[in-house]
């Protein structure tokens, strides 16, 4: 198994809007080193177009601050991996589809709920989480 980082950005009022929040230095530098000991970033089609709609201009434009630069040169040489089910082409740097992930968007349907019910888990900057390698463990575990 690998190891997956999970990171979120979360206002004290509960803000999760990335465009909405303030990133100064410090947490630009944090967020660079913390994707430097990654491996790739792992995305949805809606985020990734996000990111993808913004950063890519910051890491050519010489004007741009320091930090949000390094960031944004970061991420561009960082593997992106992105799944999606209604867009195929990824043309920023380092981008791959990824197919074949099934995710169990009825799992309140088998205790009777009427409305979906998905898990989410909340950790720290920098908590870790074990990813399934195989793919049974994945769909199934």
């Amino acid at each position: 198994m690998g190891l997956l980082t999970f990171a979120l950005n979360v206002t004290l009022d509960g803000c999760c809007d990335h465009r909405a929040a303030i990133a100064d230095d410090e947490l630009l530098d944090h967020f660079t080193q913390l994707i430097g000991a990654a491996g790739a970033m792992l995305y949805g089609r809606t985020t990734y177009e996000l990111m993808e709609d913004y950063w890519p201009a910051v890491a050519r434009d010489e004007k741009a601050p320091r930090a949000m630069r390094e960031w944004a040169r970061k991420l561009e040489d960082m593997p992106k991996y992105v799944v999606s089910a209604s867009r195929r082409d990824f043309p920023w740097n380092n981008s791959f589809h990824v197919e074949g992930v099934r995710i169990p968007l009825n799992l309140g349907a088998r205790s009777g709920r009427t409305r979906p019910r998905v898990p989410v888990t909340w950790a720290p900057i920098g908590a870790k989480r074990r990813v399934p390698s195989r793919r049974s463990e994945a769909t199934h575990g």
